[in-house]
């Protein structure tokens, strides 16, 4: 698991011994504004992929230390959720103005876009094995859905209340 802090640093610990395993800076000069807001991290792909305030989403490498690339294809908009399918190798971001991305990881190009009505997005899940993805919205909403089909499994309407996790 990372923990993330205010200052920039990310720490990976083991939770078998409860130890820290992993630290890295990842300010590298930016702005302290910069805000982190959600991160996911592939063990197979040995990445972090950070949410976060002026840049969207950061992909980082986990072995180097290194920032890879930005998924900047939200526009103004700010991202609040990502998580890493390792399964498909694939990204799910989700922003303020309700739009869920879905984007290679390695080429940074967008598979699918869903906009949702009923607020921004607080919270997105793959699963573990399927192309299925869950996200939860600020007012109201919760959806898992096919990315491949565009086919909603299960809709959740909660009629104005937040959703905050899934």
């Amino acid at each position: 698991y990372w923990i993330f802090s205010a200052d920039g640093m990310a720490t990976e610990f083991n939770l078998t011994n409860a130890k820290s395993q992993h630290k890295m800076d990842l300010k590298l000069g930016r702005s302290n504004e910069t805000r982190f807001y959600d991160v996911s991290s592939s063990a197979p792909m040995h990445r972090v992929v950070l949410a976060q305030s002026r840049v969207g989403v950061s992909i980082w490498s986990v072995e180097t230390e290194d920032w890879i690339a930005n998924y900047d294809k939200h526009g103004a908009a700010v991202v609040f959720a990502v998580d890493i399918s390792d399964a498909q190798n694939l990204v799910a971001s989700g922003d303020t103005d309700g739009a869920v991305h879905v984007w290679d990881i390695q080429n940074l190009e967008t598979i699918a876009t869903r906009r949702f009505d009923t607020g921004g997005i607080s919270d997105i899940a793959w699963h573990p094995r399927f192309p299925v993805l869950a996200a939860s919205t600020d007012f109201g909403g919760a959806v898992v859905w096919n990315h491949e089909t565009g086919e909603d499994i299960i809709a959740i309407d909660r009629s104005g209340l937040p959703v905050p996790a899934i």
